[in-house]
C-alpha cells in the first residue's frame, strides 16, 4: 500500500486514487445515491460516477430530488429508505459479506 506520511495513511486524494484505480475489479450489484442539490459531489458527479463501472452490468443510479449531501439526514430521507429497500429486495440472494466483499458489511 502506498503512504503518504509517518502514519502510513493514505492523504484523502491519495484514497480517492486507490478508489478509482480498483474500480473495474467491482462486479457486485451496486447502488448509487446522490442528491440533486449536492454541493460536494454535485452533478454530474453521480453520472461520473456511475460510468467508473464499465465492467459492472448491475449498478443502479438513483438520484433524489432536492436533496443534497446527507441523504439519510435530509427531508427526503424516507424516499432514501423506500429506494434501498426496493434495491435490497431486488438481491435478495445476495448477503450482505457477499455483496461487499467484507464479511458483516
Amino acid at each position: 500500500m502506498a503512504t503518504c506520511c509517518r502514519s502510513g495513511r493514505l492523504s484523502f486524494g491519495q484514497g480517492v486514487a486507490a478508489d478509482v484505480i480498483g474500480l473495474p475489479q467491482h462486479h457486485k450489484p451496486m447502488l448509487l445515491l446522490f442528491g440533486d442539490e449536492d454541493k460536494l459531489f454535485p452533478p454530474p458527479a453521480d453520472k461520473i460516477q456511475k460510468d467508473q463501472y464499465l465492467l459492472n452490468s448491475d449498478v443502479i443510479l438513483e438520484i433524489l430530488p432536492n436533496t443534497a449531501h446527507g441523504i439519510l439526514y435530509e427531508a427526503t430521507h424516507l424516499l432514501t429508505v423506500e429506494i434501498t429497500d426496493r434495491w435490497l429486495d431486488k438481491h435478495e440472494g445476495h448477503s450482505a459479506g457477499s455483496m461487499s466483499g467484507t464479511p458483516g458489511l
